[in-house]
């Protein structure tokens, strides 16, 4: 079981950033985490990683959010003039292995790291 602690995660700029969260609280299965890089409240970043256990024909499920503040100067005041909300459930089939579910872990974040798949999100491009 993996413990609430500071996690640091790099972003994609070409100077790769890092953002700390560190855990704010649980509420049942739900881990909160925030970062402390905003001047203000709302501009704080936040993670939240959830675990439903499954019961009977219900397969768990794990669901990874986050919520990315943009914080710019307006009028003198430090504001919120945008927000980037990304998020993956994971549904795991209750018979799988730990070596399957790792497996289809990475393919998705390789998905992401997909040159197609990142044209369609950081260009806003559909396939045609």
């Amino acid at each position: 079981m993996p413990q609430a602690k500071t996690l640091t995660i790099k972003d994609g700029a070409s100077t790769p950033v890092d953002h700390v969260f560190n855990p704010v609280g649980q509420t049942g299965g739900t881990m909160k985490f925030k970062s402390n890089s905003g001047t203000v409240l709302a501009s704080r970043e936040e993670l939240t990683v959830s675990l439903r256990e499954g019961q009977g024909n219900v397969a768990p499920k794990v669901s990874l959010k986050l919520t990315l503040p943009v914080e710019q100067v307006v009028d003198g005041q430090p504001t919120v003039t945008r927000q980037y909300l990304g998020g993956v459930d994971f549904v795991i089939a209750p018979g799988g292995t730990a070596e399957e579910r790792k497996a289809r872990r990475v393919l998705l974040a390789n998905a992401l790291l997909n040159a197609d798949i990142a044209a369609t999100i950081d260009n806003v491009e559909s396939f045609f």
